[in-house]
């Protein structure tokens, strides 16, 4: 269990340390460049019976889609396939030869967030190819770092700077990002780290409606930065539901809450980063995606 687990986080740090001494910025923007040119791999599943259905584009965590099993977005994705939702799942790091994910090893400096919004989008335009799938109703939403992929498709500056939406084309109409790290830069929200100090400035500017699921004890991805986020944001509707008790990975499919020194934690450098099961958040976080959905997608 422990194992399996560990195997889903992130490590920002010790990649930024790795990039440092393996050849700096020319090497970085290099190897950035090629992994932008590369086109993720698209899972596609379906309810049974005739669509067309609405569809939840299901962004992975730092583990990939080849996590092992029982992973958080493979629950998730037949969760949804249960209640009458087509899932699409972009595979951002095999295509990349990054087999296995990119938690505890070098690569994650590479998959961007910029890269990572992107993919989010050619699953967009895989869900509106497919007669399956009712193009013009489709959300996104993603765990930890699909937590933050899902905030960078769902910020109007970023989606205008890299041209991530033809003009006539149907964009996502709710994201939902689950514990994301809020303390980084998405367009106009600027965030300026001094270790683990957080400074931050101008605005999240929503495309979209967007609402945070992120629980109050997470120390890996804390709610502070989240809640400044909040406060300062534009453009469409943001909310965010705090679980009290909760920590990080609350709703994983597998029972058991882990305190662990054995990772990189920028927010609590030195300290035990905690991430486990809280059955109580995981139930009441279905009950409120489901709602969600049937209110902004419908039902077949």
């Amino acid at each position: 269990m422990k194992t399996n687990i560990i195997r889903m986080l992130t490590a920002v740090s010790v990649a930024a340390l790795l990039l440092a001494a393996c050849g700096g910025q020319e090497r970085y923007d290099a190897r950035m460049a090629e992994y932008a040119a590369i086109q993720p791999t698209i899972d596609i599943r379906v309810p049974p019976g005739a669509g067309p259905f609405p569809a939840v584009v299901l962004l992975h965590t730092c583990g990939g889609l080849d996590a092992p099993s029982p992973s958080t977005v493979m629950d998730w994705a037949d969760f949804l396939v249960a209640n009458g939702y087509a899932v699409v799942m972009p595979d951002s790091f095999i295509p990349r030869g990054l087999r296995g994910g990119v938690c505890q090893r070098p690569g994650s400096q590479w998959v961007t967030t910029r890269i990572r919004g992107a993919d989010a989008y050619v699953g967009l335009r895989a869900a509106q190819a497919d007669a399956r799938i009712d193009g013009k109703r489709v959300a996104v939403m993603g765990g930890s770092n699909g937590g933050v992929a899902t905030l960078a498709a769902a910020n109007a500056d970023m989606i205008k700077e890299n041209g991530w939406l033809a003009p006539s084309q149907p964009g996502f109409v709710q994201a939902i990002p689950f514990y994301p790290e809020c303390g980084v830069t998405y367009g106009g929200w600027q965030v300026e780290r001094r270790g683990a100090s957080v400074t931050t400035s101008g605005s999240y500017n929503a495309a979209f409606p967007v609402m945070i699921l992120i629980g109050a004890q997470d120390n890996w991805t804390p709610v502070a930065p989240c809640q400044s986020m909040l406060k300062s944001a534009t453009g469409a509707p943001m909310d965010m539901k705090i679980y009290p008790g909760a920590h990080h990975s609350f709703d994983s499919p597998s029972p058991g809450v882990i305190s662990t020194p054995r990772v990189t934690n920028i927010n609590n450098p030195g300290g035990l980063t905690t991430f486990g099961q809280n059955l109580p958040a995981r139930e009441d976080s279905r009950r409120v995606v489901l709602a969600l959905l049937a209110e902004k997608l419908g039902r077949k």
